[in-house]
């Protein structure tokens, strides 16, 4: 269960988590993966798919990382997409249904990095793939 999940309440009027504001970190996490669906939604409206290959990463790994600060689970700045989905699936085993979506959202946005070659399939793919996984984090950590 995440600690105080309304959204309106926990945001400083700085925008700076400080030492009292900790418990409501995940609840940012989850902001901020918000805020990278809706601009990898934008980019794929736009036509550009690049970028929605980086928020459609960014969009799963805060919201993964938003969910394992809900079970008070602390994992290194520097942890993929799949590690972090392996952690979750360790907390709640229904996530090893997203295990897949996970590794070809990972294996897109790396190779979107070194290619040209960069389509809509695929593009709708990542962000429809991110989008799930942002929704089914917060729900589990509800």
């Amino acid at each position: 269960m995440c600690p105080n999940n309304d959204l309106a309440s926990n945001v400083p009027e700085d925008g700076v988590i400080k030492k009292g504001l900790a418990r409501r970190y995940p609840i940012y996490l989850f902001d901020f993966a918000d805020g990278d669906i809706a601009q990898a939604r934008s980019y794929l409206n736009k036509g550009e798919y690049v970028p929605v290959f980086l928020y459609a990463y960014r969009a799963a790994e805060n919201a993964l990382r938003g969910f394992l600060e809900c079970n008070e689970t602390k994992v290194h700045q520097y942890c993929e997409v799949v590690r972090l989905m392996r952690l979750c699936s360790g907390i709640n085993s229904s996530f090893v249904e997203l295990e897949e979506k996970a590794y070809l959202i990972s294996v897109l946005y790396a190779t979107s990095r070194h290619s040209d070659d960069h389509t809509l399939p695929a593009a709708t793919a990542a962000f429809e793939y991110a989008k799930e996984i942002v929704d089914f984090c917060r729900n589990a950590a509800i």
